[in-house]
């Protein structure tokens, strides 16, 4: 995969550091064409680190650093979490899709959120988790791109931050070179002159194909890029990515990892009771409109809702636990096998089954992992990546998975998070907390909140937690035939295959938890 020799050797220390890498953490040892990038500070987070830099102390290296405060349960003070998040100031408003060109309009509203984990043995850790948010991408006013990556092994916030840089570049490119291509053999067929070929206003909207193949090609570029950087070290290091694509009003999400996209759709009670489809049941909405404030220019109507809310997984977790990912890591020459496997603490098994919700498989949180033949490495408990150069050879690559569909009325929010959110929370859990909230800002606080709270039930750490959620005002109502639209995918929310199981509470950690599997 184009690594040079020297990032092949794995030394020792970095053995030792990988054995019994977590499912995206290690045990506790805007460019022209691309479009414009948030920045990712609040200034809260600004405000808490300079009140940090007044009391801290230079250590050896002469870099400022000061211990986080804790209470006597050794958990972060109030204002150590501050310190650590970083957030929109507020939501932000797109209106997405382009109704000379086809496909639904729509108004989304996002916010994002990103907390640094505690590691009580490495207070000082960096952010691993990392995120993109680019409108007005690959050159189309109505075109965005959403990105969550979280990095692990010793260098993963490098490379979580590579992949930030790289991959909206990446897809950008490919997706206009399609574009691009295809108007030229549009005007070829039609006869006319290729003069003026090279004019984005008149390129044409990609197909679902077309533009996965663009996203694929990405993702396999950036994760070559990665490998044959030499500054880069991704021998043992690397990230997952799950991105959300709008094209024209039409979502594409793409999935690299453990990492998961999550849409909120609206039906009616009876049809959720009866496991029936959206269309086939009263309309989750009244046909009086919701007032409008004064002023206000809806791109969409606004209806009264009734029903619920139902989570629908847009990616599944790429991990050992599923049957199809361990088979094809064994056909790349990987293993298989949890830490006390390999240790000889357990006898060799793989009933780990595929993953369906209700299994209470991962009891101990140990995890089936992926080992190099005779080799205690890589041990990522996840089945792609971008990076990890000596895991990609036995199957850890990047080629993701992507699902395409139409927006319609029913779908009202996005969820797109780094497993930190999903450890100990199911996708209905969060969908639930974001459909109690006025705004996407306020879903991230609280669903962070939430995710960092049963982290604490089950841990005496917390992962680096991010979020972005986007609340959605589309008028386009299901069509008879819900073919190719969100609403086709509403068997996904019963089955629940991808979804982790819930642990037990282990030893030490004290406390008890309701199963969040389990909608209440």
């Amino acid at each position: 995969m184009g690594c040079s020799s020297s990032k092949d050797e794995v030394p020792l220390s970095e053995r030792r550091r990988a054995a019994g890498v977590g499912a995206t953490e290690r045990l506790p040892y805007p460019r022209k064409g691309v479009g414009q990038t948030e920045r990712q500070q609040s200034y809260q987070a600004k405000k808490a680190a300079k009140e940090s830099a007044k009391t801290a102390q230079p250590n050896g290296d002469g870099v400022l650093k000061v211990d986080p405060k804790v209470n006597e349960n050794g958990h972060l003070m109030p204002e150590e979490v501050v310190k650590r998040t970083s957030s929109s100031i507020q939501a932000k408003t797109l209106h997405l899709g382009n109704p000379s060109k086809g496909g639904p309009v729509f108004k989304l509203r996002y916010a994002y959120l990103t907390q640094r984990g505690y590691y009580p043995d490495d207070v000082h850790k960096a952010n691993q988790d990392s995120f993109s948010i680019t409108n007005k991408f690959a050159g189309e006013d109505t075109d965005s791109l959403f990105v969550v990556y979280d990095g692990h092994g010793k260098d993963g916030d490098v490379c979580a931050k590579y992949a930030r840089k790289k991959l909206p570049q990446a897809i950008a490119k490919y997706v206009r070179q399609k574009r691009a291509i295809l108007y030229r053999k549009q005007l070829q067929s039609e006869g006319k002159s290729l003069k003026g070929a090279f004019n984005p206003a008149m390129w044409p909207v990609l197909d679902e194909q077309t533009y996965e193949e663009a996203c694929k090609a990405a993702h396999e570029e950036v994760n070559n890029m990665m490998h044959d950087d030499k500054d880069i070290p991704d021998n043992l290091s690397g990230t997952t990515a799950i991105s959300a694509c709008f094209h024209f009003g039409r979502l594409t999400v793409c999935n690299v990892g453990d990492s998961r996209a999550v849409l909120g759709h609206r039906v009616t009670n009876s049809a959720l009771k009866n496991g029936g489809s959206p269309t086939n049941g009263d309309s989750p909405y009244d046909d009086e409109e919701e007032k409008v404030e004064e002023g206000e220019e809806p791109i969409v109507k606004k209806h009264k809702k009734t029903g619920s809310v139902v989570a629908i997984p847009l990616s599944r977790d790429q991990t050992p636990f599923r049957k199809d990912e361990r088979e094809r890591i064994k056909a790349a020459g990987g293993i298989v096998q949890s830490v006390d496997q390999m240790e000889g603490e357990e006898p060799m098994h793989e009933n780990w089954g595929d993953m369906v919700l209700g299994e209470d498989i991962d009891v101990q949180g140990d995890p089936p992992r992926v080992w190099k033949e005779g080799k205690d490495y890589p041990g990522t408990a996840f089945t792609r990546s971008l990076g990890d150069s000596v895991a990609d050879k036995i199957g850890v690559y990047a080629e993701p998975e992507m699902l395409t569909a139409s927006l319609t009325i029913n779908d009202e929010f996005l969820v797109i998070a780094s497993d930190g959110v999903f450890e100990f929370m199911t996708n209905q859990a969060v969908i639930d907390i974001c459909s109690q909230c006025d705004n996407p800002l306020e879903a991230c606080q609280k669903v962070v909140k939430a995710a960092y709270d049963q982290w604490l039930v089950y841990e005496d750490r917390t992962d680096d937690i991010t979020i972005i959620v986007c609340f959605l005002e589309c008028d386009t109502p299901v069509p008879e035939n819900p073919e190719g639209t969100t609403a086709e995918l509403l068997d996904l929310a019963r089955d629940t295959s991808g979804l982790k199981p819930i642990r037990k509470v282990r030893k030490g950690t004290g406390g008890s938890m309701r199963n969040l599997s389990k909608k209440e």
